[in-house]
């Protein structure tokens, strides 16, 4: 679970650095950084707090509809945004980016989502 945390704040650190924070957003993340991201947008005092902490005088946008069923002519968007991704990643942190949370493959994500959420708030606020 921290490679996943430790991922997903080196996703919203590239959005920072590159100035993407609101739509027409320029970078897209794997599918695993992606349902990481929904499970920490659930939180919203703490993903603002993250937000701000990276230096943002807002937090940074989310598109909940990006995912959803798409023409060719989006996915090849879609594709080049999130390589775009890929290459910051390399640029900002001077490695590859891990392939179990950097993959475009879509995850099933229904009962993930509130797995990563129940995680990411044990470790903010503590068991509840």
């Amino acid at each position: 679970l921290d490679g996943w945390i430790n991922e997903t704040l080196r996703w919203l650190a590239i959005k920072t650095l590159a100035g993407d924070i609101t739509k027409p957003f320029q970078l897209a993340p794997g599918e695993p950084i992606s349902v990481a991201w929904k499970a920490l947008l659930v939180m919203p005092s703490y993903y603002a707090g993250v937000c701000y902490a990276m230096g943002n005088v807002n937090v940074i946008d989310h598109d909940p509809f990006e995912l959803g069923e798409v023409d060719e002519e989006e996915l090849k968007h879609r594709t080049k945004r999130y390589n775009c991704t890929l290459r910051l990643y390399h640029q900002y942190f001077d490695e590859e980016p891990p392939p179990l949370y950097w993959s475009e493959k879509k995850a099933d994500d229904t009962g993930l989502v509130k797995y990563i959420s129940k995680m990411f708030q044990t470790i903010c606020v503590g068991d509840s």
